[in-house]
């Protein structure tokens, strides 16, 4: 259900939503950092984002928004899919990225 104009979840995304309208965060529940980029579980979308802190770009890292699934891809992250997501971990020693879903 969409939250009214002017609740704090609106305005929080707001302007990633105006920088790309496909990107709108629903539901956060864990964040990791690795080379500037800060990845979320976005749970009720079903997939991983990811903004860039130097542009504020936010784009789709894995999933499909608004696709449930449980396909795990370690090696092509544009097919897999995840049923409400709810933790990221980076590994910043070689950059792989661990979903809890």
């Amino acid at each position: 259900m969409a939250q009214p104009a002017g609740t704090r979840a609106s305005a929080q995304n707001s302007m990633l939503t105006a920088l790309n309208p496909s990107s709108r965060l629903v539901c956060l529940l864990q964040m990791c950092y690795h080379n500037g980029v800060v990845y979320i579980a976005d749970s009720n979308n079903h997939v991983i984002r990811a903004i860039d802190i130097a542009t504020y770009v936010v784009s789709t890292y894995a999933g499909t928004p608004g696709v449930p699934g449980s396909a795990d891809h370690a090696t092509n992250r544009n097919s897999a899919t995840f049923n409400l997501p709810y933790d990221v971990a980076c590994d910043t020693s070689n950059g792989d990225l661990y979903v809890g879903a």
